[in-house]
């Protein structure tokens, strides 16, 4: 803020970008048609609740995609413990010696399906795209929110 306020070329181009944005926003908002500054108002928010509620869906699908992000490798790894369970001739103590790697494998199993019938992913490295794209419109969402909230704050301010 120092900088800003001793740089006049700094303050110049915040105040272009300001206006720029104001000028984007102005145009958004005039072309709906608007009866009242209410209007206006709730239309404002509305949107604002979408925006909020796209980025809690967006957050929920990261965190159901980062909670089963190692169970491809988890049912891979799993694979010669099955095939020594298969030519085991006592299948009943192979499970109880090895409960908590069938326990991991049924969990993986399980994980795998829900991520397939779910998000229609098949495999690690379509998990790995499809977590990074949700993270990327996430930030875009994040980023506009957060211009959104400097508008909100702005106008509040010049209302005063």
């Amino acid at each position: 803020q120092e900088r800003f306020r001793d740089n006049k070329g700094l303050r110049r181009w915040a105040s272009r970008q300001n206006i720029k944005f104001y000028q984007e926003l102005l145009k958004n908002l005039d072309k709906q048609d608007f009866d009242s500054m209410t209007e206006k108002e709730n239309f404002v928010e509305e949107f604002m609740t979408k925006l909020k509620e796209k980025l809690e869906e967006i957050d929920s699908k990261v965190f159901d995609i980062k909670k089963m992000e190692n169970c491809f490798s988890i049912y891979q790894d799993s694979y010669n413990m099955i095939k020594e369970y298969k030519v085991s001739d006592n299948k009943t103590q192979f499970k109880k010696n090895n409960y908590q790697q069938f326990k991991a494998y049924d969990k993986a199993k399980r994980e795998i399906y829900i991520l397939d019938r779910k998000y229609n992913i098949k495999n690690l490295e379509e998990l790995t795209k499809v977590k990074d794209s949700l993270l990327v419109e996430r930030q875009r969402l994040y980023a506009e929110l957060d211009e959104r909230k400097i508008m909100k704050s702005r106008n509040f301010d010049l209302e005063r």
